[in-house]
């Protein structure tokens, strides 16, 4: 008797680890379209990129930031770049390289890095910036991480008004942040101006194996906006709070950017693990029904 359970528990601990490899396999895998976690009763689908096609991504749907873009930091964004942005095997690529890179604005006068001629890493910032542009809605990317020190990929939004008025008037909401220094955090963050200074609210969920795929989303209503991972809210701003005066920057439409950014100002990063890619299954925007 006891031989026969000690076997049965042998096989049960087999098919167990089996289970796990099996799915371990399959959360690596790119997302068949039935693993969205917007309700159906609730959202209806408006807009995506599927990346089930080759080469550059979709001209008809993304534009690039170009160059030197905010934060002093270090990455030069270049445009329609393979080497920088590709779709492939179902996947969107955002890849961060260090190489020498022509600085296209270089300004022997100009401040911080447009004074620089070459830049030393290269990466790409996607945007649906004048291609298309949303006011509330559900915004949900799967898409798994870079790990290499320094690196800082992004899922976020910009106002239509942002280059028209200054930041952060403009509004920003930032879906899905992660800094690489901190592997076991996500965080989210809403940028406004209130009171002609620059305010923040700010979220964050520990979770496991970010180097896998997950999905973020954001849940923007006339009320409020609920940011998600894997399901599981973990942040809410009241849109109330964030009216300046007579104006609300999230009452308006916002465009998406997607970006794998290195981290400037003093921070540590590891050559060594260049490059680094983040890697997206798709990002889809859906309006409430």
């Amino acid at each position: 008797m006891v031989r026969t359970l000690s076997a049965a528990f042998v096989a049960l601990g087999l098919l167990s680890l089996a289970v796990l490899a099996a799915d371990k396999e399959q959360a690596a895998k790119p997302a068949a379209a039935t693993t969205t976690s917007a309700p159906a009763r609730e959202w209806q689908l408006v807009w995506s990129d599927e990346f089930d096609y080759k080469g550059l991504p979709d001209p008809n749907k993304w534009d690039y930031e170009e160059g030197f873009v905010r934060n002093n930091e270090p990455q030069y964004y270049t445009r329609a770049r393979l080497e920088n942005a590709h779709v492939e095997n179902g996947v969107l690529t955002i890849e961060a390289r260090k190489e020498k890179f022509k600085n296209a604005k270089f300004n022997p006068a100009g401040k911080e890095r447009s004074g620089q001629e070459f830049a030393d890493y290269t990466s790409a910032s996607l945007i649906t910036q004048g291609k298309a542009s949303w006011a509330y809605g559900r915004m949900e990317l799967r898409a798994k991480m870079p790990m290499g020190l320094g690196t800082w990929p992004a899922f976020w939004t910009l106002g239509d008004s942002h280059g028209k008025t200054h930041w952060p008037a403009c509004g920003e909401i930032d879906i899905m942040e992660f800094w690489a220094r901190d592997p076991n955090t996500m965080t989210s963050c809403v940028h406004y101006q209130k009171d002609g200074g620059h305010k923040s609210d700010f979220g964050k969920i520990k979770a496991r194996e970010l180097a896998e795929f997950h999905v973020y989303a954001l849940e923007w209503t006339p009320e409020r906006m609920d940011f998600f991972c894997d399901g599981q809210m973990y942040h809410t701003v009241p849109l109330s709070k964030l009216d300046n005066k007579d104006d609300n920057a999230f009452r308006k439409p916002h465009y998406i950017l997607l970006n794998l950014a290195l981290e400037g100002r003093g921070k540590k990063i590891d050559d060594s693990a260049l490059p680094q890619k983040f890697v997206i299954d798709y990002v889809r925007v859906y309006k409430q029904k």
